[in-house]
């Protein structure tokens, strides 16, 4: 029995997961290799799923660290963390929510998945990527407002065909570009 699992654990690994254990890299999904040496986590390219944000009450959260994303469930908009409870609005309008499904869910104290160098880090949140010189590859779609029909609320990609991070708001797409 303990070798069926041994097995089953070994495929689920290759299937779902690619690391590379000493660089500290992490590929989610069907992709086969790094788009880039320089990045922590990747998703497949062209897929038609994006990356969910939690939906969070911002006033509850008062030691966010900078560079946290959210969708705030009260103000129904995505923001990001400048540090503390300092939240900036990345939304253009507010958007629509439904968090019935995670209303009578209990939270897991120190629940959280960390990838990087320091497992001492001890920086909340649910997902944590520590790392000093790679970055996080976002999803990457090619005109998602077009591609993805039914879009979670919160959901963020990079769209590949305007060069533009977008974030779904329930309601619509928001594009954000360099300036």
């Amino acid at each position: 029995m303990r070798k069926n699992i041994f097995v089953i654990s070994i495929w689920f690994c290759v299937c779902f997961f690619s690391s590379d254990i000493f660089g500290q890299q992490v590929i989610i999904g069907t992709k086969q290799q790094f788009s880039s040496t320089s990045s922590i986590l990747e998703f497949p390219d062209n897929d038609t799923r994006g990356m969910v944000l939690p939906k969070v009450n911002s006033t509850l959260v008062t030691n966010a660290t900078g560079g946290t994303l959210i969708y705030d469930s009260v103000d129904k908009k995505i923001k990001y963390s400048t540090g503390g409870t300092n939240w900036v609005d990345l939304s253009i309008n507010e958007g629509l929510v439904n968090t019935s499904e995670q209303d009578n869910l209990k939270e897991v104290v120190g629940a959280r998945a960390l990838i990087g160098n320091d497992s001492s880090i001890s920086v909340e949140g649910v997902l944590v990527l520590d790392s000093a010189s790679k970055a996080m590859v976002l999803p990457r779609v090619e005109s998602p407002h077009l591609k993805m029909l039914s879009p979670a609320t919160g959901t963020i990609v990079y769209d590949t065909k305007s060069n533009m991070i977008c974030v779904f708001n329930g309601k619509e797409w928001a594009f954000w570009a360099s300036e």
